[in-house]
């Protein structure tokens, strides 16, 4: 998972989904890139791996597309995809090099305002007769990867994960502005001991 620059939205803070906070609604497109590369790899089925997405996020309590409240909306845009061909994985292996499906993960609030934004890349290297099973696999890891970090909360001004407390709140960030530490600084420990010495002469 790779975090873009844009993936911070001044003023708010993404709480992480949750079985309280779920998506009702979920879409794949593909970019323009990512559809001539798809034209060449035949294997890759986007509806395919929607599904997978889809039921992990079932699977964690959070897709819900009832019509008692709005929910959030999420979006999958691909942004590269390579599948390598049964033959090719299972003959040349590693030498063919590895599939990959590239996307980038977009969450919009009820009101229809991008909160959050991420990169998910899913790689499969293997080759041989182990290989027969990568699409499946590597649709699984792209959706696993997709949903725990939804689900992780975030400061989105430090765009930065804010780490869970014991009882499952989340923290608030620590500050890095040295003015708030409470340490004493090193000058002030300097002057003190001066006066110290001061005083026994």
């Amino acid at each position: 998972v790779r975090r873009l620059p844009n993936g911070a939205y001044e003023g708010h803070i993404h709480a992480g989904l949750s079985a309280n906070n779920q998506v009702s609604h979920i879409s794949i497109t593909l970019t323009e890139d990512a559809k001539k590369k798809a034209s060449d790899n035949l294997q890759f089925n986007p509806d395919e791996l929607l599904d997978y997405v889809k039921r992990a996020l079932d699977a964690k309590a959070l897709l819900n597309s009832s019509a008692d409240k709005i929910r959030n909306i999420l979006e999958i845009q691909v942004k590269d995809v390579r599948m390598r061909s049964t033959f090719t994985a299972v003959m040349w292996g590693v030498m063919a090099g590895p599939d990959i499906i590239t996307a980038d993960i977009i969450l919009k609030n009820p009101a229809n305002k991008e909160i959050d934004r991420f990169e998910v890349s899913a790689t499969y290297l293997k080759g041989g007769i182990i290989s027969m099973g990568r699409i499946g696999w590597l649709y699984q890891n792209f959706a696993e990867e997709t949903v725990k970090e939804l689900m992780i909360p975030k400061n989105s001004n430090a765009n930065i994960a804010i780490p869970p407390t014991i009882d499952g709140n989340s923290a608030s960030p620590v500050s890095s502005n040295p003015s708030t530490s409470s340490v004493p600084s090193q000058t002030s420990n300097t002057v003190q001991r001066l006066r110290e010495l001061n005083a026994l002469y």
